[in-house]
């Protein structure tokens, strides 16, 4: 396994510890996927969309808008997209996990 396999798989188990973890201390997760108004994410997902479209390109906008997109597909019903973007949101967080570790 290469290097930057190895520091994911690392980053992963971090994760998996964490799900753990909250898991134990919160027992009762949530009551709803999602309270906010479907017209309040599809508004906030067009504005970063349009931010992310122009440099400087900030990690905590793509998450945001990698989070709307996913927030959105579910609020449409269509659960299999949701899934895909969700998993697309854990890419981006695993990418941010990479380059702090890269500014340590």
């Amino acid at each position: 396994m290469n290097e930057d396999a190895e520091k994911l798989k690392g980053f992963l188990f971090k994760i998996i510890d964490e799900h753990k973890f909250a898991c134990h201390k919160h027992p009762d997760f949530c009551d709803e996927i999602t309270g906010k108004l479907p017209k309040t994410v599809k508004k906030a997902l067009t504005n970063l969309r349009l931010e992310n479209d122009v440099p400087p390109l900030y990690a905590d906008s793509i998450l945001h808008e990698k989070i709307c997109e996913a927030l959105n597909a579910y609020q449409e019903g269509d659960k299999a997209q949701a899934l895909q973007e969700f998993a697309q949101c854990g890419a981006v967080i695993l990418r941010i996990m990479v380059k702090i570790d890269e500014e340590m």
